[in-house]
């Protein structure tokens, strides 16, 4: 296992001694791992190093692509590498083996960013998109003019790598080869990504040369234009074996969704229906765009060195940044206030119900008094009608008194006067 920044020495005894001479110059003591991970993909695992101080890039391969069998194949390709020198070309610096492993690591000049991951986290300025196509132009005519012509065979926006001031190198060179070797060894024939990939290598016996680039070059400029990898429609493409039923549709014709995103008056759309052109006769040879384009890039009026455009796109990024940060804190006052909108609404709601339960209870106790005052009315009503049926008896009671006692008071004044005229 290997740890963290641990220094690692070479091993010794990680290939036969023949392929080992072979490559001898290019291997490297040691280097150390920061243990950060770069990327990785189809032939392996990208990892950052650290070689005398520098940060590299160091690509550990699959088993896969580096067997016993392919040992030589292996130390062609490295050496090939290595022997390319072009500002558009990322450098191999030197082969690795770790102790203990049979799995060699390819160490290259660190750049911090592919084309794939720059197209998706924002939308460069035409004039830098033009920029970074021509240096790849640059690099595969670099190649190209190479006797016999070095094919690339897997130039995707995954590939082009791109330096802090945005100058593009073609990376992967030896790689992609290498995998193009174990894939014939294992009858898969097709090179690279099928996706960017013309008729002739998808054929059962493929036979292809560098126009196979050019190919992948104009998917390539599809994919800078709209920010999107040109997939074809029919995503059999992905399956060599079913390429038969394929042949009818012009390769142009495929990608139709996305040169429909290209406005038409742009000047690289008919160069890349060139370079998409079925038959391998018909697509230009490199130098033909690298000559085109810089008359393009001529007619820009004040066209704006590299180190301008990276200015503008820094204070683009930074522009988008502050936007973004901004549009975060009202997002976040909106947020708030919506949060107490909520609380307030949620208060009132919890109020009005309140009210409602203290008008509902208020109702039922006005009912309920109402229901009692009912009673007592009708309570009243029966004692008042007692009281004056009382009052009637208690009227007839006097009056009949009152009648005893004038009848009583004249039976004596008549006892009396008897009474007197007797004693006369």
């Amino acid at each position: 296992m290997i740890h963290n920044d641990a220094v690692i020495p070479s091993g010794s005894g990680s290939m036969n001694s023949q392929h080992g001479a072979q490559l001898q110059p290019l291997l490297l003591p040691d280097l150390k791992e920061t243990g950060k991970e770069l990327g990785r993909g189809a032939y392996g695992v990208v990892t950052e190093v650290i070689v005398s101080g520098t940060t590299c890039a160091a690509k550990k391969l699959h088993d896969t692509i580096v067997q016993d069998h392919n040992l030589k194949k292996f130390s062609d390709e490295v050496l090939l590498h290595s022997q390319q020198r072009h500002p558009n070309i990322v450098q191999l610096i030197g082969v690795y083996y770790p102790p203990r492993s049979q799995l060699p690591m390819l160490v290259m000049e660190y750049l911090p960013l592919s084309l794939t991951q720059c197209l998706e986290r924002e939308e460069l300025p035409l004039q830098m998109k033009y920029s970074i196509l021509l240096d790849v132009a640059k690099g595969l005519c670099y190649l190209h003019g190479k006797r016999p012509p070095i094919v690339h065979r897997d130039l995707t926006a995954n590939n082009v790598l791109l330096t802090s001031s945005y100058s593009a190198k073609i990376s992967d060179l030896g790689v992609s080869r290498l995998a193009d070797t174990f894939k014939k060894d294992h009858l898969t024939t097709a090179p690279g990504n099928a996706m960017v990939m013309p008729p002739e290598a998808l054929e059962d016996n493929p036979v292809y040369d560098h126009k196979l680039d050019v190919f992948s070059y104009g998917c390539l400029i599809l994919h800078v234009l709209t920010g999107q990898l040109p997939k074809p429609t029919d995503q059999s493409v992905q399956e060599p074996d079913r390429v038969k039923c394929l042949k009818k549709e012009p390769e142009w014709n495929k990608r139709s969704s996305y040169t429909k995103k290209i406005p038409k008056e742009n000047e690289l759309l008919p160069f890349a229906k060139q370079c998409l052109h079925d038959d391998p006769t018909g697509r230009p040879e490199m130098i033909e765009f690298l000559q085109f384009i810089q008359q393009i890039i001529s007619k820009f009026p004040k066209m704006k060195n590299r180190s301008v455009l990276e200015k503008e796109l820094n204070d683009a990024i930074q522009e988008k940044e502050e936007a973004e940060k901004k549009l975060d804190e009202e997002k976040k006052v909106a947020e708030r206030i919506i949060r107490e909108l909520r609380e307030e609404n949620a208060a009132n709601k919890r109020e009005n119900e309140d009210l409602k339960n203290e008008k509902e209870q208020m109702t039922t106790d006005l009912k309920t008094l109402s229901s009692r005052v009912t009673g007592l009315q009708n309570v009243l009503s029966l004692k008042e009608k007692k009281f004056n049926d009382s009052t009637q008896v208690l009227k007839e009671t006097i009056r009949s008194r009152d009648e005893q006692l004038v009848a009583q008071q004249q039976d004596n004044m008549d006892y009396q006067l008897s009474i007197y005229f007797l004693q006369d």
